[in-house]
């Protein structure tokens, strides 16, 4: 069997079923990742104004990266990245605006 996988998938799918197949690692691929933000007039409507900025805190933070990198997932943070290397195939990431521009 050959396919190309999602991020995670390789870990998951190895551990179920072994290495009885080939992978195919694109060599490039698009760097994504949602906009987040505090809106102020829902998180005042909602009462939940710490919760919001504490999550929005734990998302810049070390440990999110290395959660991320724990789930076979390609960590943002350099150091997080440098750190489980021999985890993930080199990549060329780009962005949708560094290609095509912004809105």
């Amino acid at each position: 069997m050959c396919w190309s996988p999602s991020k995670n998938e390789v870990p998951l799918v190895r551990t179920e079923f072994g290495d009885s197949f080939d992978v195919v690692y694109p060599p490039l691929s698009i760097l994504a990742g949602p906009p987040v933000a505090v809106v102020d007039k829902v998180v005042d409507k909602r009462g939940n104004r710490k919760q919001a900025s504490a999550y929005l805190n734990f998302l810049y933070s070390d440990a999110d990266p290395e959660i991320i990198a724990k789930h076979h997932l390609r960590p943002r943070s350099k150091a997080i990245a440098k750190k489980y290397a021999a985890s993930f195939k080199p990549i060329t990431l780009f962005t949708v605006d560094s290609v095509f521009g912004s809105w």
